[in-house]
C-alpha cells in the first residue's frame, strides 16, 4: 500500500512541475489583455430592448424598438454571413424569450406603444426549422421587462413587469396561461435561479417602478419568501436587456446541482463584484482582484449578466466605455470551487464606431457576440454587431495542443498504466490464496433497510413531496426520487410498501390527485381536459383512471359535487391505477 501511495505522490508532483505557475495572494491590479474583435455585418434594423438567442446554430434577434423609440415587428437571423429579416406576428419591445424542449422558442410580452409605454398580452412561437413565427397565446396579465423559465415538467413560469402589478404565472402546454402565485415584491427583469427540477428562486434589484429595493426579498416558486445577508451591503444592478434563464449557470442539472453566477453592485460606492447562488445561499465569489471599474481614465459601464462557458469553467461580464471600447472581465470560477479565489482578467478591444449596450451571447465556438443596443438614448439604438474573440481558452485551442500539455498527458497515461498493472497483480495474488467458500462471487441482494430506517425514508420522501412538489413532474421516475434520498430504487419501493402498505406509484399518484382535487375546488373554471398535465400525469386516460380509483368518481363528477367525495377507494381498486414511473 505504501508503494502505491508513493506512486501517486510522484505522479502528482510530476504534473505540478508541468503546470503553469500561478501567483498567490491579493494582486494590486487586474491583469489586462487586448483581444481581437470583429465588426460583423450590421443588423437590417437598428434595435434595442430585443431578445436574442441561438437556435439551430443561428444567432436570432427578435423585436425591440428602433430609431425614434418605435417598437418593430421584425426579427433577424444571422445565416451565411448576412442578416436575414423576418416578420413577427406581434411587437415585443422589452419582451421575454425562452427556448423550449420542443425545439421552439417562446417570445412574449413587451411594451404596447412607442416610447416604452404600456404592456402587452401577446405570445408567439419561433420555429427555427421553418423560420416561422406563430401567434398562439395570451398571457394571464400584460407584461414587459419579464423573465421566464421552463422547468423539467415542461411548465413555463413567467414573472416580472414594468410600472404595473407583478405576479407569477404558468403555461402548462395547453395553450393556457394562468396565475400560479403572488409575489412579495413587484420586480422588473428578475433573475430566475433554479434550485431543483421543480423549484426556482426569483430575485431582482429593481422594482417594477424603476426603483432600487432597500430590502431585497427572494421569492420561491414553491415555498416562503426569504432574505439574504448578502444584500445588506450589495444589490443587483438593473440590466435593461433580457437575460436568459440559464445565463450564469455553473452547476450540473443532471446531478441535481443548481448553481449560478450573477453581478452585484455595492450600495456604498457602486463597485461591481460577482456573486454565487447555490440552493438558497447567496454569497460573493472569492476573486483574486476586484472587478475593474475603469481603465486609462475611462469609466467602464457593465451591462450584461455573467455569461458562463461551462466547457472551460469561465464566466464573462461585458462593459463599454465612452469611446466605444468593449471590455470583458473573465472570471475563472472553477478555481474557486475548493475555497480558492477565482482569477480575473480584463480583456479590452479597440474602439468601435457602432456598438451599444446590447444583447450578448456565447457562441458555439466559445466567443462572445454583442448585437444592437443603446448608449445614451433609447431614441437612437445601434445596429452594430461585434464578435469578441475570447474562445482561445477552449480545450480545442492551442493551449491543449502545446508540447507541454502533450507531455503531461503522455506522462499521465504512463503513470496510470503502471498503477493499474500494480493493482491487478496484487488482486490476482489475493484471489489465488482465497478458498472456494470465501470466493463466492454470486450477485448479492440489495441489503434490506431496518423498520426505523424505512420510516425515516418515507418521512423524507413525504417532506420532498410537500416542499418540492416533485409529483408535478410528469417525467418523474423511481430512480430520480431514490437518488435524491441517497438510496437505491428497491429500498425506496420496499420502504413505502412496508410503512404505507402501498406501491410507490400509488403513493405519488395520491399527491397528484390531491393536487387536482384542490384545483377543482379552488378554481372551478379549470378545464378538466388540461388538468392532467398540470397535476403531473402523462396522459388524460391515466389521470381519469387514477382519479376514479382514488376517489370513487370521475373528475367531472367530483367537480359537479362541488369537491365533496361520495365514495371511498377499495383496497383492490388501488392496484388497478396506471403506473406513472
Amino acid at each position: 500500500m505504501l508503494r502505491i501511495v508513493n506512486v501517486y505522490k510522484f505522479f502528482a508532483f510530476f504534473l505540478l512541475l508541468l503546470l503553469p505557475v500561478t501567483g498567490s495572494g491579493q494582486a494590486v491590479r487586474c491583469p489586462e489583455k487586448k483581444i481581437a474583435s470583429e465588426q460583423l455585418p450590421s443588423l437590417n434594423v437598428p434595435r434595442a430592448g430585443h431578445s436574442a438567442f441561438i437556435a439551430d446554430g443561428e444567432l436570432v434577434v427578435v423585436g425591440g424598438h428602433t430609431s425614434g423609440f418605435v417598437p418593430t415587428p421584425t426579427a433577424e437571423r444571422y445565416s451565411g454571413g448576412v442578416w436575414r429579416l423576418m416578420q413577427t406576428v406581434y411587437k415585443h419591445d422589452f419582451g421575454f424569450s425562452v427556448p423550449l424542449r420542443s425545439g421552439k422558442v417562446m417570445i412574449g410580452g413587451g411594451c404596447e406603444q412607442n416610447l416604452g409605454i404600456g404592456q402587452t398580452f401577446s405570445v408567439e412561437l419561433y420555429d427555427s426549422r421553418t423560420h416561422h413565427f406563430e401567434g398562439f397565446g395570451c398571457l394571464d396579465r400584460k407584461r414587459c421587462f419579464a423573465s421566464a423559465v421552463e422547468m423539467d415538467s415542461g411548465k413555463v413560469y413567467i414573472t416580472g413587469n414594468w410600472y404595473t402589478e407583478d405576479g407569477i404565472e404558468c403555461f402548462s402546454n395547453s395553450n393556457i396561461f394562468g396565475p400560479a402565485k403572488g409575489v412579495s415584491a413587484n420586480r422588473a427583469r428578475p433573475f430566475i435561479f433554479r434550485t431543483s427540477a421543480t423549484d426556482a428562486l426569483i430575485v431582482s434589484g429593481t422594482s417594477s417602478r424603476d426603483e432600487a429595493f432597500d430590502t431585497l426579498v427572494i421569492d420561491r416558486l414553491h415555498g416562503e419568501a426569504f432574505t439574504s445577508p448578502l444584500f445588506t451591503a450589495w444589490r443587483i444592478p438593473h440590466l435593461i436587456e433580457e437575460h436568459p434563464y440559464d445565463v450564469g449557470f455553473i452547476g450540473n442539472d443532471a446531478a441535481g446541482d443548481y448553481a449560478y453566477l450573477f453581478p452585484v453592485e455595492r450600495k456604498q460606492d457602486g463597485q461591481w463584484a460577482i456573486a454565487r447562488v447555490r440552493g438558497g445561499r447567496f454569497e460573493l465569489l472569492p476573486t483574486t482582484v476586484a472587478v475593474p471599474m475603469q481603465r486609462g481614465g475611462h469609466r467602464i459601464s457593465y451591462f450584461t449578466p455573467v455569461i458562463t462557458d461551462r466547457q472551460v469553467d469561465k464566466g464573462y461580464l461585458i462593459g463599454l466605455d465612452d469611446e466605444g471600447r468593449l471590455y470583458v472581465v473573465c472570471v475563472e470560477y472553477g478555481q474557486a470551487r475548493d475555497g480558492g479565489a477565482a482569477p480575473l482578467t480584463l480583456y479590452y478591444t479597440s474602439p468601435h464606431t457602432d456598438v451599444g449596450q446590447g444583447s450578448a451571447l456565447l457562441t458555439e465556438d466559445g466567443d462572445l457576440i454583442v448585437a444592437g443596443g443603446i448608449t445614451d438614448t433609447n431614441f437612437a439604438p445601434h445596429g452594430g454587431v461585434v464578435l469578441l474573440r475570447v474562445g482561445s481558452g477552449r480545450p480545442t485551442a492551442a493551449w491543449y495542443g502545446s508540447w507541454r500539455w502533450a507531455a503531461a498527458v503522455g506522462a499521465a497515461l504512463v503513470m496510470l498504466c503502471a498503477i493499474v498493472l500494480v493493482l491487478n497483480a496484487r488482486r490476482r495474488k489475493r484471489k489465488a490464496v482465497t478458498t472456494g467458500a470465501e470466493a463466492d462471487l454470486s450477485p448479492q441482494p440489495v441489503s434490506a433497510a431496518m423498520p426505523a430506517e424505512q420510516e425515516e425514508y418515507v418521512r423524507q420522501l413525504s417532506r420532498l413531496m410537500e416542499t418540492e412538489r416533485l409529483y408535478l413532474d410528469s417525467k418523474l421516475r423511481i430512480g430520480d426520487v431514490a437518488k435524491l434520498l441517497g438510496i437505491d430504487s428497491r429500498t425506496l419501493s420496499n420502504s413505502v410498501m412496508a410503512v404505507r402498505g402501498q406501491t410507490l406509484s400509488r403513493f405519488v399518484n395520491g399527491y397528484r390527485i390531491d393536487y387536482a382535487k384542490r384545483i377543482l375546488r379552488e378554481q372551478p373554471a379549470t378545464k378538466i381536459g388540461s388538468l392532467y398535465f398540470e397535476a403531473g400525469f402523462n396522459n388524460e386516460v391515466s389521470f381519469f383512471r387514477t382519479f376514479k380509483a382514488l376517489t370513487g368518481m370521475t373528475p367531472g363528477e367530483y367537480a359537479a359535487q362541488g369537491g365533496s367525495e361520495q365514495a371511498e377507494l377499495r383496497e383492490d381498486e388501488g392496484d388497478k391505477e396506471p403506473t406513472e414511473f
